[in-house]
């Protein structure tokens, strides 16, 4: 955690720009300002009527991956993310970002275990870091997004996804 409160505030604000803007780049425009149909909400849940793609992103400044509380909450998420890609013309790609760069494998392992335990057949997942103190985790899910992952020749983990 930063230092103050304050501080934590605004590592989270800026994260959540941050999944605002990757939700927009995918094509996910929609705002789903309703939350989930159990009234969880995630910081950014957004939908593209067009794909049938379903966007959901989590900031993190304080939370730990090893925390029940935050794998509660993010299994929560998950269980509605895999209702939706379990339909064949159905796509969704989640999103955990977070500032200490060290937990990232850490996140990886616990969102990969929650999506498996929730049934999701994951596509793709990965582990990016954008610049110090925003790394992200993600996966794709959904046999829509399967043939629109295009491998990035930037580096052999990275792959653009294909609008």
């Amino acid at each position: 955690m930063n230092g103050r409160p304050s501080q934590a505030r605004a590592g989270h604000a800026r994260r959540v720009l941050f999944l605002e803007a990757l939700a927009g780049l995918l094509g996910c425009c929609t705002d789903v300002s309703g939350g989930l149909p159990d009234g969880r909400r995630p910081d950014v849940l957004r939908f593209s009527f067009f794909r049938k793609r379903l966007f959901i992103g989590d900031a993190k400044e304080t939370e730990v991956p090893g925390s029940a509380a935050t794998q509660s909450r993010l299994f929560g998420y998950i269980r509605w993310f895999a209702g939706h890609v379990a339909t064949p013309d159905r796509g969704g790609v989640l999103v955990i970002c977070f500032g200490r760069r060290a937990d990232g494998r850490r996140w990886h392992d616990t969102v990969k275990a929650l999506a498996n335990e929730a049934r999701v057949t994951v596509v793709r997942s990965g582990l990016q870091e954008f610049d110090p103190g925003c790394s992200l985790v993600w996966l794709v899910a959904g046999q829509d997004l399967a043939s629109r992952l295009v491998p990035n020749t930037e580096g052999p983990q990275s792959f653009f996804l294909a609008l």
